[in-house]
């Protein structure tokens, strides 16, 4: 069984390839825009819809995602 070290180490060689970072770049931002289309599309509860049309699974995931990255 590996370690956790032993993790981030593959993880990190195989991002350190040019090839590799270039297909993240190309493609990352698509799934991202998409998954979040698709959390946009789930039907909201109608509290959270009367307090702002802008308030849906989209904006909350990417709210969680913010505070966790800050």
């Amino acid at each position: 069984m590996r370690t956790v070290q032993q993790w981030f180490d593959e993880y990190g060689e195989s991002h350190s390839n040019p090839s590799n970072e270039l297909l993240h770049i190309i493609c990352v931002p698509p799934i991202v825009m998409t998954v979040i289309g698709f959390l946009w599309a789930i039907p909201v509860p109608a509290g959270m819809a009367e307090v702002s049309p802008w308030l849906n699974w989209a904006t909350v995931a990417a709210a969680i995602a913010v505070v966790y990255y800050f």
